[in-house]
């Protein structure tokens, strides 16, 4: 087993985004309950179509709640998981990495909006754009988010033994 140098779970703590999705559910439960209280089975069609609203909203709650994102930084490499989406945790080894950069976004960027057109790299974050950007030596682009950069910063520096770009 690897020494780990940091090691970070993160959940989703949105209360807004979360009681969307409540509202939705509760929403949908209100008009299913009504359709088939006033008429029955008559419609089919729309019990049909709000069953389907009512599945896809709860397993989206449901998603939401158990999302979590876990990084770890060793002297192997970076290890992420973002269950429940990930079975395993993968790792991207240090001899794999061409480049990495930790980056810190100041909270006001998050709600600008227009720089965050990152299409080409493969993301994981429930922090927003607070992370390491790592480029592999086949040019793969990941970016694993985090909340505490400084010590994702000085980890890395233990991990590698030498000075990362910024």
């Amino acid at each position: 087993m690897a020494r780990k140098f940091f090691t970070e779970k993160q959940k989703i703590k949105d209360p807004l985004l979360l009681g969307v999705f409540i509202t939705l559910l509760a929403y949908s439960l209100f008009l299913l309950g009504h359709e088939l209280y006033m008429n029955s089975f008559e419609n089919a069609i729309p019990v049909f179509l709000l069953g389907i609203a009512v599945l896809v909203v709860g397993l989206g709650l449901w998603v939401l709640i158990r999302l979590q994102l876990k990084v770890a930084v060793t002297k192997k490499g970076i290890d992420y998981k973002m269950s429940p989406l990930h079975t395993k945790k993968k790792r991207i080894k240090w001899d794999e990495v061409e480049e990495c950069k930790v980056i810190e976004t100041p909270k006001v960027a998050h709600m600008h909006g227009s720089n965050m057109k990152f299409w080409y790299e493969k993301k994981f974050t429930l922090s927003g754009r607070n992370g390491i950007a790592v480029i592999t030596k086949d040019g793969e682009r990941y970016f694993i988010g985090t909340r505490e950069t400084a010590a994702l910063k000085r980890s890395i520096k233990k991990a590698l033994g030498k000075r990362i770009e910024k």
